[in-house]
């Protein structure tokens, strides 16, 4: 980390000189904080890295539930502000109830624990540093929360109740996008339905530095070596299941190109009308890429423009200006085209060391998908 530099998340750090942008730590990428889809990558960071994976980790601590339950109940209000889109301030009861609601699945009749869940949980670890109240808390017991009205008491299993908050987590993009419309599960994928998951390879031999020099007026590309080991990280099928902030999916092109026309037509009503025109087609960021190419992010896409730049952006030399896409390491390509209505991706696991000839595939792929 340089000096400057204070780290905000496992993965991201920020200086005080750039205070406009962060940087991906260790591949040094810099990302605009003006990008709604930088926010949602260094809090999905934060939480993974700092909570979610360290209550992994306690599992085999046999003395360890009470600190899985304080690190999985501090995630809770933040998680569902997160599906909200929308702060808890002054809302904060109301905001916690729904969410333990929803994550535990309780029902209307669970008044008593739902209040006790609030009182005596999260206000009592947060205002006291304990729980307080008849709250009670076994591995013993046979659900994650339930409330024993013969004694008046809250019985609390640590390992069911962090594994729910886990699993609530990282089932969003699921129970909100992929399940919703008709795809399979693409991010996070558990263990039993990881079968078709292919593993990844490196192929062929990397371009030399007189090649990436001729190409981008330097030697060597900071963070290509990180990029290819996060992606050979993902062979590892525990890490599957976890996921990464912008990364990690597993699927078929089919898959992948029937996500961008749910973008082009939002027909199950996934997003927000106006959420998803910022998305495909407002740009948030013209920084330079590599080539010294305004890079035409939206917030969370690459916009084609009419500047004459689509193929330096991936997206080929034959789209309209209004495609949108973000192609993914390796050779990875993904974009929709408004105008002619058409969705395109290819994927691959083998990953072309060749930066060079990688790109040049793409933008060859691209361009004749375009004119079908």
């Amino acid at each position: 980390m340089a000096n400057n530099e204070i780290g905000i998340s496992v993965q991201y750090a920020w200086d005080a000189t750039d205070p406009d942008n962060v940087r991906q730590k260790p591949s040094g990428n810099i990302l605009p904080l003006s990008l709604v889809s930088t926010k949602i990558d260094v809090y999905e960071d934060r939480v993974q890295g700092w909570f979610l994976n360290y209550i992994d980790k306690l599992k085999t601590d046999n003395d360890s539930g009470y600190v899985r339950l304080a690190l999985a109940t501090a995630q809770i209000e933040g998680m569902e502000q997160y599906r909200n889109g929308r702060s808890s301030r002054q809302h904060e009861g109301p905001t916690f109830k729904a969410a333990v609601t929803r994550i535990f699945q309780l029902p209307p009749t669970a008044a008593k624990a739902i209040d006790q869940l609030w009182s005596g949980v999260r206000c009592g670890l947060f205002h006291d540093g304990f729980t307080k109240g008849a709250v009670y808390i076994s591995e013993q017991y046979p659900h994650a929360v339930e409330h024993d009205a013969s004694m008046g008491i809250l019985k609390i299993n640590p390992r069911l109740f962090a594994g729910e908050v886990i699993r609530d987590f990282r089932d969003y993009i699921e129970t909100r996008v992929t399940r919703p419309a008709g795809l399979p599960r693409l991010v996070g994928v558990p263990l039993a339905d990881q079968a078709p998951c292919q593993e990844m390879h490196l192929v062929g031999e990397p371009a030399t530095s007189e090649e990436i020099k001729a190409t981008f007026g330097v030697p060597a590309l900071i963070g290509r070596e990180f990029i290819e080991e996060l992606v050979l990280w993902f062979n590892v099928p525990a890490n599957r299941v976890v996921g990464v902030p912008g990364a990690g999916g597993f699927g078929r092109a089919s898959d992948l190109a029937l996500f961008y026309q749910e973008l082009l037509h939002n027909p199950h009503g996934i997003w927000e009308p106006a959420m998803l025109a910022r998305g495909t087609g407002e740009v948030a960021s013209r920084l330079p890429d590599p080539m010294k190419v305004p890079a035409n992010r939206s917030i969370g896409l690459i916009l084609a423009g009419d500047d004459g730049f689509s193929s330096a952006r991936g997206l080929g030399r034959t789209v309209s200006p209004a495609a949108f896409g973000h192609n993914g390491a390796g050779g990875q390509i993904a974009w929709a085209d408004p105008e002619s209505g058409l969705s395109f991706a290819y994927v691959t696991n083998g990953l072309d060391h060749h930066i060079l000839r990688q790109g040049r595939r793409g933008i060859g792929l691209s361009s004749r998908a375009a004119i079908c």
